[in-house]
């Protein structure tokens, strides 16, 4: 039972008209995660919200609470997600245009019919310049950070939403034999030989084998796994 008390707010423009509502359990966190987003480039940050917010507060991010109103708190989370969609749907039937990409409640982004290929092709071959790489090439070199990176980094980290169990599961299933694919030539105990098209995990999956003990047939580490011999072929 979700014991958590929830909040329903809203973003603002210059003449006090509601463009998003959003609805959270701690107002301090979200206002803190809403403030990232607008600073730093992340997998958020363009959203429409965001875009509008920006140039309202003129790249001064301490505007921000002038442009940010709690509607109302101390619902439970039933009320919560009941209010928050009759007030989106309240603001749509008068006319408020709003930047909130579903309905409210449950609804998240990944929810929205069409959306996740939208985005896959708008990215899909964009290039990344040179200098670009080369910041990332820096970074992952052990660049020092400097406070203010480490206490953002440690605002995001404490804000992640955590990844369902669910979740974690379906992604295994879908990038199996999908990602980071290498071919291996294996050699049943009859002498049939197969060409991996999948990778070897999925090979594995489909003749009863253990992928960890294969890979050491493929390494030298072992002779054979139950009677199979194992090749890196490219």
């Amino acid at each position: 039972m979700d014991n958590k008390t929830y909040s329903i707010y809203v973003f603002m423009d210059n003449n006090g008209i509601p463009f998003y509502v959003g609805k959270t359990s701690d107002i301090k966190t979200r206002i803190r995660t809403h403030k990232y987003h607008l600073r730093y480039k992340t997998k958020r940050s363009n959203y429409p919200k965001y875009n509008k917010l920006r140039k309202l507060i003129n790249d001064n991010i301490s505007n921000f609470e002038k442009y940010f109103k709690t509607i109302e708190s101390g619902l439970t989370y039933e009320q919560g997600n009941e209010n928050e969609i009759n007030l989106i749907k309240e603001y749509k039937i008068n006319g408020v245009k709003l930047t909130n990409l579903t309905d409210g409640g449950d609804g998240n982004i990944a929810s929205i019919p069409g959306l996740s290929n939208k985005l896959s092709k708008i990215h899909k071959g964009r290039k990344v310049s040179i200098e670009t790489r080369k910041r990332i090439s820096d970074g992952l070199k052990g660049k020092p950070k400097s406070d203010e990176h480490k206490k953002n980094l440690s605002i995001a980290w404490e804000t992640r939403e955590p990844m369902k169990k669910e979740s974690f599961i379906k992604r295994s299933i879908t990038s199996t034999g999908n990602i980071n694919i290498k071919k291996y030539k294996c050699t049943s105990s009859e002498g049939i030989e197969y060409i991996t098209e999948k990778g070897l995990t999925y090979f594995c999956k489909q003749h009863n084998l253990t992928q960890s003990n294969m890979h050491k047939v493929s390494v030298g580490e072992r002779k054979h796994h139950k009677g199979w011999k194992c090749k890196l072929i490219e």
